[in-house]
């Protein structure tokens, strides 16, 4: 039986009172079934082809839907070049993370102009993005990573005019913040934290300038779908702090100043440049940066040990979807029963 075959009349009146017959589409069926069994979604399978393989029936694909509380697209796996299309599309741009702490998080709509492209420029008292100058738009922040998405950029005649010249390690940037009426005055960049007096990895770097209280640095450059999205135990599958601290040798000892046990990993050259957390080893390990003694800074090489990407999470996500439960065979008759029992009491 066809879907909207099961829905019930009612009568409707209409904002220019007529009144005609028509089917109940503000309800929506719940049932249970104390038989099902998994299945695994094939590649480009949709609901009705899945319907004709299970039932030899296109139009019992509401059935399977239904049962796995799937009420959009959204909640359809994807797979092949409709897949690869989709995610290069809502995870675009570029990621990169950041030294200097905002005294102010960025939010979804600020703008990001290289000090480069910016400094000995006049700027509209009103509105930034209506000059020349090439910018980034904020998609999102996260202040655990120190991470910022990129993920609309505008080239303009003057400035940065090509993805490399705007994203890339060590470039100088300033933040301006959208006000409530989507412009972006010269009053509203956002400061920076100057890390120079912070007991900290950062500060310790020989090969960081300063600021002068209002750019950012940009480390770790990457398409956003490369990026992090956690530091991850491979083996045990959990999640690990990215505050973790590295092990600090004393002679044959060690202090280890973690949350989890990281015996015998290190985030640097043999620690000694230093205790540092497994983000700041991570951020500075980028482009070869050095301890105060010259050491590379690195992240640990155990195979317990991996950084889970963006893409990586999106993967897993699809991954999951695609693991059904559905509506044997032998008890369709009596599902579609308690569906139209469903939606006409």
């Amino acid at each position: 039986m066809a879907y909207f075959d099961l829905f019930s009349n009612i009568e409707y009146k209409f904002p220019n009172g007529v009144t005609h017959e028509v089917k109940n589409i503000f309800t929506r069926p719940v049932f249970s079934s104390n038989v099902d069994e998994s299945l695994e979604l094939s590649n480009n399978q949709s609901p009705d082809s899945l319907a004709i393989s299970l039932y030899e029936d296109p139009s019992l694909y509401y059935l399977n839907l239904l049962y796995n509380n799937i009420i959009s697209d959204n909640y359809w796996p994807i797979s092949g070049e409709e897949y690869t299309s989709a995610i290069e599309s809502t995870y675009a741009g570029y990621s990169f993370h950041i030294l200097e702490t905002p005294e102010n998080p960025p939010s979804i709509g600020d703008v990001i102009i290289l000090k480069s492209d910016f400094d000995g420029f006049v700027p509209d008292e009103d509105d930034l993005t209506a000059q020349t100058l090439s910018y980034g738009i904020v998609e999102s922040w996260n202040p655990t990573y120190r991470k910022m998405w990129i993920k609309n950029y505008q080239f303009g005649s003057t400035g940065a005019q090509s993805e490399v010249d705007l994203f890339k390690e060590d470039t100088r940037f300033y933040i301006f913040r959208r006000n409530a009426d989507g412009e972006y005055p010269e009053d509203s960049q956002i400061r920076a934290s100057n890390i120079s007096g912070d007991n900290n990895a950062f500060a310790l770097d020989p090969n960081y300038a300063g600021n002068s209280g209002d750019e950012f640095t940009m480390k770790r450059v990457s398409n956003y779908l490369s990026s992090i999205d956690i530091f991850e135990n491979s083996v045990q599958n959990i999640k690990i702090n990215p505050f973790t601290k590295n092990i600090v040798f004393t002679g044959s000892a060690y202090t280890a100043n973690s949350q989890v046990d990281f015996s015998g990993l290190t985030y640097n050259s043999g620690n000694t440049n230093g205790t540092c957390s497994l983000l700041e080893g991570f951020i500075l390990s980028a482009n070869g940066q050095t301890g105060p003694d010259g050491d590379l800074y690195t992240t640990p090489s155990n195979t317990s040990f991996r950084v889970k990407t963006i893409q990586d999470s999106v993967l897993n996500q699809n991954q999951d979807e695609r693991n059904i439960s559905i509506i044997p065979q032998s008890t369709v008759g009596d599902v579609i029963q308690a569906i139209a029992s469903d939606f006409n009491g």
